[in-house]
């Protein structure tokens, strides 16, 4: 780092440390004892609302305030939340859910069968969750702790999606109507909210009254910090005590500070190109074969994350963890060959490339999309990289506004059926507009297959198709990177990053 930008960031860290003193109440002795901070990449969530936002700046927040039926992870797999058990009726078609006695809401009231019927139905007609929830036929009260639940088919992975729904009052919603989730929440996490200052902070309180017992730490503070050489300066000084923004370019000073604890873990989380399939020049198949071939995913995983991450060289979406994962040459990603491109190229009817524009954010993707220019440059192709806000991208991607842009996502539930969620024809989560009736078919009839390996096999055949028509560029499955201090005990570094409560952390005394 230099020393002018080292001076830079000290001067950013100066202005957030008084802002902190003047928002958190008590000194930093105090403060480190029973505050955990936070430092995520932004300052706050959208919306406090799980039925409205599922983005990850929001998903840091709500994961905290709120607790699904059931929690999934990459390594313990499916493990009860608010629901302690289930049973699946003999044609698949059924799940009676059993709720904990021992789950209340924030504002002390029981969490009812009532509620969770509430949250199911809700979820299938929201923006944020319906992907969750799209099997869902109905939801019925058996009793005031049972809950049955009827699918649309057979789906293998049910069980799995519902941890992706967050369970919230009906009373509390039913009564504050649009003004929930801004004046205020009733959450079933184990923090409640406390206060939240838009642009600046969310702060939040351990409750007392959660099933798993109250967490050690009272109070925990998200404050966002874009840049991460800032980022390391507030942890070196202690000012923040947790983070994910962590620059590969700062892992060996992290490693040598006693101060500090580093985390690494092989994810499936994916870095992608979105190309939008709806306008030029991605409407066309040959463009976006060209593209697929001209970028070198090797420069873009340097170029990114110092090479950090594993590149995706087959199954082309999926992760090797991930059910319904193979490899096979039907299914492989393409290679760089930047001859191919150009002859893709003059068959599309482009001999000397065309323009088109790249958005990315300011230090995530930057590099990436810069690494691509310069790719396609030498192709004939140009492309102008252009750095938006992420509120702007994202309004961008629901809207199909772009061209290109730049993305990141995780198997959430290490499954094939994701592809369904990205690419099934009018999917909530088809951020790329792509379109194709063999590929519906076959997805659809994979997600109601019970059989495994016919499950598998389905899963190839849908590979196939997203692979010959190119509809997006997979690059690379990071290596996740965070960072705490020394005396944060209890953390470990999850897959499912943007899903992880934080119950349970404590401080060494």
């Amino acid at each position: 780092m230099t020393v002018l930008k080292r001076m830079t960031a000290l001067i950013l860290i100066l202005v957030m440390v008084l802002s902190l003193a003047a928002c958190g109440g008590g000194d930093k002795d105090n403060e480190a004892k029973d505050t955990l901070v936070f430092g995520s990449s932004w300052a706050d969530a959208t919306s406090l609302d799980p039925a409205l936002d599922g983005s990850s700046k929001s998903m840091y927040i709500i994961c905290q305030l709120y607790d699904p039926l059931f929690y999934y992870d990459d390594e313990d797999g499916i493990i009860p939340a608010i629901a302690e058990s289930y049973e699946i009726s003999e044609d698949g078609m059924e799940y009676t859910i059993k709720i904990r006695d021992n789950a209340y809401f924030h504002d002390g009231s029981k969490i009812m069968a009532s509620d969770v019927v509430f949250t199911l139905l809700r979820a299938t007609e929201s923006a944020a969750q319906v992907k969750y929830a799209s099997n869902i036929a109905n939801a019925e009260v058996v009793d005031d702790s049972t809950v049955k639940v009827t699918l649309k088919v057979e789906f293998a992975p049910f069980i799995k999606y519902l941890s992706g729904i967050y369970v919230v009052s009906e009373k509390a919603i039913t009564e504050m109507g649009d003004r929930y989730g801004v004046d205020g929440v009733v959450g079933s996490g184990p923090y409640m909210l406390k206060e939240w200052k838009v642009g600046e902070y969310t702060l939040m309180e351990a409750f007392p009254d959660y099933w798993r017992g109250e967490t050690p730490i009272k109070y925990l503070k998200v404050i966002g910090i874009v840049d991460a050489s800032s980022m390391l300066i507030a942890l070196e000084t202690g000012d923040v005590d947790l983070t994910y923004n962590v620059s590969a370019n700062d892992l060996e000073l992290i490693k040598n500070n006693p101060d500090l604890k580093l985390y690494t873990k092989e994810t499936s989380h994916m870095f992608w190109f979105l190309t939008n399939n709806t306008t030029f020049p991605f409407n066309n198949k040959l463009l976006r074969q060209a593209v697929n071939y001209a970028c070198n995913k090797e420069d873009i995983l340097q170029a990114e994350k110092k090479g950090w991450g594993s590149l995706v060289d087959t199954n082309y979406m999926l992760a090797p963890q991930s059910f319904g994962y193979t490899t096979n040459e039907k299914v492989e990603n393409y290679p760089y060959d930047p001859e191919k491109a150009k002859e893709l190229l003059v068959e599309a009817g482009y001999p000397d490339g065309f323009e088109f524009t790249i958005n990315a954010l300011q230090g995530w993707g930057d590099n990436a999309a810069f690494a691509l220019q310069e790719n396609l440059k030498a192709v004939g192709i140009t492309a102008n990289v252009e750095l938006i806000e992420d509120s702007v991208s994202f309004d961008n991607i629901a809207a199909l506004t772009y061209q290109m842009d730049v993305m990141g996502t995780n198997d959430r539930f290490l499954d094939a059926d994701m592809l369904y969620d990205r690419y099934h024809t009018g999917s909530g989560n088809n951020q790329v507009g792509y379109s194709n009736p063999e590929f519906d078919k076959i997805i659809e009839s994979a997600r109601a297959e019970q059989d495994p390996d016919k499950r598998t096999e389905l899963y190839d055949q849908a590979v196939a198709i997203l692979k010959e028509d190119a509809c997006v560029i997979p690059c690379y499955f990071e290596t996740y990177f965070a960072a705490s201090s020394a005396d944060l005990k209890g953390y470990d570094l999850e897959s499912n990053i943007h899903y992880r409560n934080f119950w349970g952390f404590s401080f060494e005394e």
